[in-house]
């Protein structure tokens, strides 16, 4: 299904994913406990962006966009986005690593293609 507003609230309801539109409230589940915790993209420099940059026409250009981000391309705040998912999924495994840390190498590994590599693995 596609959902289309210019509402900034009515569309952030729907995104489950962690996004470049502004602070991303977010709950940690952490040895039973849950804590609530807001990840604002601008603290590893990632800039705010609108919902229309995240946006895609189809599941021929979410392919090709996706295509893109893998090999080190895509949308600005496609690649931001990616970024802060990857980012926070290797907090999340990496009990010791500081979020700073992951998000700057999540960053890196985008930059760098290495999701195409897996990509071609497969």
């Amino acid at each position: 299904p596609v959902f289309a507003s210019n509402k900034f609230e009515e569309v952030q309801k729907y995104i489950t994913e962690i996004t470049p539109l502004g602070p991303n409230e977010m709950m940690l589940l952490d040895d039973g406990k849950l804590s609530s915790f807001t990840l604002d993209p601008a603290d590893y420099g990632i800039p705010p962006c609108t919902p229309e940059d995240l946006a895609v026409s189809s599941r021929e250009e979410a392919v090709a966009v996706l295509r893109e981000l893998l090999a080190g391309g895509g949308p600005e705040a496609m690649r931001n986005m990616l970024a802060l998912n990857v980012g926070m999924g290797m907090y999340l495994l990496e009990e010791k690593m500081p979020l700073a840390t992951c998000m700057a190498r999540a960053r890196e590994a985008l930059a760098s293609g290495a999701g195409r590599k897996v990509l071609n693995a497969a």
